[in-house]
């Protein structure tokens, strides 16, 4: 979508603008995957703001997917990939909960109805609401 509109516009510093707030989140989650690897702990993160960081990101490269927006598609695939090394030295160091778990199976499910639905749209906007939810615990 961003392409066909390419040019000195609105459509097009909102894409640039996406990508380089993608690339500093990834930073910044690079950065706290270094610190709980090099503490051997995850004591300041909440695991369940971190799972559905995940999936929120992941939501995100799904609509993109489905409208063609390739902001979406790129921050969301890098950021959501940004996550996983995080969520693995929170599970070893810190360990997850029932609670955390039965989240993970949620989400997964949810991103397979996401996945198979045609609309996206909604899905997302659930995901985008979840994550006052996620903040909140």
């Amino acid at each position: 979508m961003e392409l066909e509109h390419f040019g000195w516009n609105v459509l097009t510093f909102g894409f640039i603008g996406a990508l380089v707030f993608a690339f500093v989140e990834a930073w910044g989650l690079w950065e706290q995957n270094k610190e709980v690897w090099r503490q051997r702990s995850g004591q300041s993160l909440s695991v369940t703001w971190v799972i559905y960081g995940a999936f929120l990101m992941v939501s995100g490269a799904l609509y993109g997917t489905s409208t063609g927006s390739i902001a979406l598609m790129a921050a969301g695939t890098l950021v959501g990939l940004m996550h996983i090394p995080v969520l693995i030295g929170l599970y070893k160091f810190k360990g997850y909960t029932r609670w955390n778990h039965a989240l993970l199976l949620f989400l997964f499910v949810a991103l397979w109805f996401m996945r198979e639905s045609p609309h996206k749209d909604w899905f997302f906007l659930a995901f985008s609401f979840g994550s006052v939810g996620a903040d909140i615990m």
